[in-house]
């Protein structure tokens, strides 16, 4: 006969396996129902898929890029994983949810209970498609010899404005503040955020960007400390200043705005906002024509991709003085300081 201690144990140990039995029929019933719900979430994104594919409104309503445009971004998206094991989601769907995300602001977590798949899938399908589009469409084309520049200076001669080599501006981007980093990504504005450094031609194209510095860095710094102000130093890297007409020899050079220092390869305007003389406030809005193209890009790519939202009609007649025709190569600069070269540039504005 068994004693009583025996007897407590018998009952204690079928006491917890009832309990562990329990508990696992509560477990497999919660994940079987969030599995339900996951797939049924999945289900909906994929017919909602093929409903906005099929028609070009919708496809530009929803994910604000023309049917063309996402047919292209598709074609270079791979279906399988590294182990050629196929995806849960097709290519169409990758590219969907990645310009859900880049356009709509939305977390990770928020696209996965939204969509039906795991967080960790989310962030793969972003980062590989950001790749295989870095991969595939190397877009952003730094000038290598002192001819890109030439070209560079063509796109803004075409449209009638400065001949440049190019137009400098910052823009911050609003983040949430990253843990333990203080005020350090603060900025002026009062809000979290990293700087976007760019330069651009005269036909709106990216030629160098800097990307990730901390909102509370201003942009002569990022630019100080970066690897466009050595090409910009080196002369040798740059084209040979040129007439510009058969008085006027100009170096070639980049515009920005005030923040930056005033350099023979970097113009920017006159200082303040009172005591200017008419020539100076006629450079100031002739200089100010030309610069704002960076900021026109930065709208473009703040709405959303609507390119259509600028027209070109804004670009095309700008003032600028006659009879900036290239004639000849000069050896050097004839301007012993910078601020003698934007005094030269002053005169030729306003003749």
């Amino acid at each position: 006969m068994p004693s009583l201690t025996e007897l407590l144990l018998t009952l204690l140990s079928s006491s917890s396996s009832k309990k562990k039995v329990l508990m696992e029929k509560k477990i497999r019933k919660k994940n079987t129902g969030q599995k339900k719900w996951k797939n049924s979430n999945l289900v909906y994104f994929k017919q909602y898929c093929q409903r906005i594919t099929n028609c070009d409104k919708a496809v530009k309503e929803h994910v604000f890029v023309t049917k063309k445009v996402l047919l292209e971004l598709v074609s270079c998206i791979r279906t399988k994983n590294h182990f050629g094991r196929r995806q849960k989601l097709s290519a169409v769907e990758k590219i969907i949810v990645f310009l859900q995300f880049v356009t709509g602001g939305e977390s990770f977590e928020r696209l996965s209970r939204r969509i039906g798949v795991a967080k960790s899938t989310i962030s793969e399908v972003v980062m590989c498609v950001s790749r295989d589009i870095n991969t595939n469409y190397n877009t952003i084309h730094f000038p290598a010899t002192t001819d890109e520049w030439r070209k560079v200076e063509d796109s803004f001669r075409r449209r009638k404005l400065v001949s440049a080599l190019g137009c400098l501006d910052g823009k911050h981007i609003r983040i949430r503040a990253p843990p333990s980093t203080g005020s350090l990504f603060y900025n002026y504005k009062h809000y979290f955020s990293f700087v976007s450094l760019a330069l651009v031609d005269g036909d709106g194209r990216l030629l160098w960007i800097d990307i990730g510095a901390p909102g509370s860095t201003n942009d002569a710094t990022i630019f100080g400390n970066s690897s466009l102000k050595e090409v910009l130093d080196d002369e040798n890297k740059l084209p040979l200043p040129r007439y510009w007409n058969n008085e006027t020899i100009m170096p070639s050079f980049i515009l920005a705005d005030g923040i930056f220092p005033l350099s023979k390869s970097l113009m920017n305007a006159f200082p303040g906002r009172g005591g200017l003389s008419p020539e100076e406030i006629h450079f100031n809005k002739t200089i100010s024509h030309t610069r704002v193209r960076v900021e026109h890009v930065f709208g473009i790519i703040s709405s959303k991709c609507h390119s259509s939202s600028v027209q070109n009609s804004q670009w095309d007649n700008r003032p600028f003085a006659e009879g900036q025709e290239e004639v000849e190569e000069f050896a050097y600069s004839p301007y012993s300081d910078a601020k003698e070269q934007r005094e030269a540039l002053k005169d030729f504005f306003c003749r």
